[in-house]
This record gives C-alpha cells, sequence and structure tokens, in this order.
C-alpha cells in the first residue's frame, strides 16, 4: 500500500459525513415538521434527521432548525414553509464560488502528496511547510 492510497483510506470516513444534496438536522426546537413531495401530511423533525432538497420546512411561531447543507450552515427562525431546493441551490452557488477550507486543505495535503515522487520528496515538503514547535 503507498502513501496515496493510505492518505484516501485516512479520509474516507471525513468524506462520508458530507453527503451532498442531504440537509442533516444539528438543532431544533420541538415542533418544527417538514412535508415530502406527494405527501399532505407534515412529519415531526427530529435532532439528526436527514432531509432531502425537495422537502418544505414548517415552521411555527417561537420555533427554530439549525440545517447544514454540504459546507453550508442555515438557521430558521422566522415562522412561515421554506422549501430547502433554493437553499441547496443558493449552497451550490457558494460553494463553486470559493473552496471551503477543507476543500483548500484536502488539495494542498493531496497535491503535496501526488506531486512526490519519492518518500524523499513527501519528507522534503513536509519540512518545507510543517514547522516544528521546539519547547
Amino acid at each position: 500500500m503507498n502513501l496515496q492510497t493510505l492518505f484516501f483510506l485516512c479520509l474516507l470516513p471525513v468524506s462520508a459525513l458530507a453527503q451532498p444534496g442531504v440537509f442533516r438536522v444539528i438543532d431544533i426546537s420541538p415542533g418544527v415538521y417538514y412535508l415530502t413531495p406527494g405527501n399532505e401530511t407534515p412529519k415531526l423533525l427530529g435532532p439528526g434527521d436527514k432531509l432531502e432538497s425537495d422537502c418544505t420546512l414548517l415552521l411555527d411561531e417561537h420555533e427554530k432548525a439549525h440545517l447544514v447543507y454540504k459546507e453550508t450552515s442555515l438557521t430558521f427562525t422566522t415562522p412561515g414553509s421554506f422549501r430547502l431546493e433554493r437553499y441547496a441551490r443558493e449552497a451550490e452557488e457558494r460553494t463553486t464560488q470559493r473552496p471551503g477550507l477543507f476543500r483548500q486543505f484536502f488539495q494542498w495535503v493531496y497535491g503535496g502528496v501526488s506531486d512526490a515522487d519519492s518518500e524523499k520528496d513527501l519528507e522534503r515538503s513536509h519540512e518545507k511547510y510543517i514547522t516544528q514547535n521546539k519547547g
């Protein structure tokens, strides 16, 4: 197993958390509901739930919901119904305009690994960019 393969195996669990196209509920007050397409009955939403972008979020007075879509955090505090497609589209536009911190870090590390022809090259790259703390 080479260094590049090991690097990708280490990042596999992190990439599984991203789940593109899915909103993840982070924090929510009781009494927040959602609708799925073709279903007229609202369903109660809970922390850790996942919503597809074609769902509609329903908030009553004094309710709040905190969702994450890709690298975008969304907080809903005003009463009303919110089609998540719109927020997914806006998040996609922001993501394509500027890479996020994790993506920048991944590109930097991957560039160092893929450009290194040998372990010596990789070691020189680490010495160049990673400072050592001396106690």
